[in-house]
């Protein structure tokens, strides 16, 4: 056998065994998905009522819902999407508002001016297990308490 052959073909099974990405799966990011119907409070801004968690990680370990407030589960850093069902052109004639606050710190806000026509607000924040976060909502009107798709989404960068 050619000897330009054989080196070629020693080379890629050197690279083959040694490569250290052999055998890596590439996993989803994890993320934590908190939901809720309706508001809570009187007047033009309201805080999200959140009732649910959605876990998309073999380790959902203290990522929970109580009162309204979701709880951080893990340290890292986070993308956090925030929704509440309202999109287009109805985010500027309502008024539309997001506050985001970790452990009853505002951390973030966005008016209808710098809200996407998609409804959805993001920020990327460094988070701690045991972190509380609340998101309150803001419009231009008394708005009802029962309405409003509300979701706040973890993504782990």
């Amino acid at each position: 056998m050619n000897t330009k052959i054989i080196s070629i073909l020693s080379f890629l099974l050197f690279i083959f065994l040694f490569n250290p990405l052999r055998g890596q799966q590439n996993t989803p990011p994890f993320f934590a998905h908190f939901e809720g119907i309706g508001f809570v409070g009187t007047g033009s801004t309201k805080n999200m009522k959140l009732s649910m968690v959605t876990i998309g990680s073999t380790h959902p370990e203290n990522f929970k819902v109580e009162n309204n407030k979701a709880f951080v589960g893990k340290n890292g850093v986070y993308k956090i999407s925030v929704s509440s069902g309202v999109t287009g052109n109805d985010i500027a004639s309502q008024g539309l508002g997001y506050a985001v606050y970790v452990n009853n710190i505002l951390v973030a806000s966005a008016t209808s001016s710098t809200i996407p026509t998609t409804g959805i607000y993001e920020i990327q924040k460094s988070l701690n297990q045991g972190d509380v976060i609340v998101v309150s909502v803001t419009k231009n009107f008394d708005f009802p308490s029962d309405a409003g798709e509300n979701k706040v989404y973890l993504t782990k960068i």
